[in-house]
């Protein structure tokens, strides 16, 4: 086991950096924050926080780091259409975040 610590990763916040932390525990990968301090206590610093790791686990910490920004910077499907439901009274199609028909407010599910 290594003494030495390394900078594997900037992140873009101290959210993101706490996050991508408890990614790399549930990973088995001890690592370390550092510089999230300044920005929790108010202060608007140009130094984003860092994640370190010890040396020995470096490959391992930037294995799932790489694997992470594939997963979250993906752009959705093109092919796949949001959800929607027809409006019972009109047929138009609505989108599924709406509980009314945008064409004549008809309710989807009866009240």
């Amino acid at each position: 086991m290594s003494d030495q610590v390394v900078d594997v990763y900037v992140a873009a916040n101290g959210p993101q950096a706490h996050f991508l932390r408890g990614l790399l525990a549930d990973a088995g990968i001890d690592a370390r924050v550092v510089g999230d301090a300044l920005q929790a206590a108010g202060y608007n610093t140009v130094t984003p926080p860092h994640l370190w790791v010890r040396a020995d686990q470096v490959e391992a910490a930037r294995e799932v780091l790489t694997d992470w920004e594939a997963q979250s910077h993906q752009p959705p499907p093109e092919d796949r259409a949001p959800p929607t439901w027809d409006c019972p009274t009109c047929g138009a199609e609505v989108d599924a975040d709406f509980d009314l028909c945008w064409q004549c407010q008809t309710p989807r599910k009866p009240y």
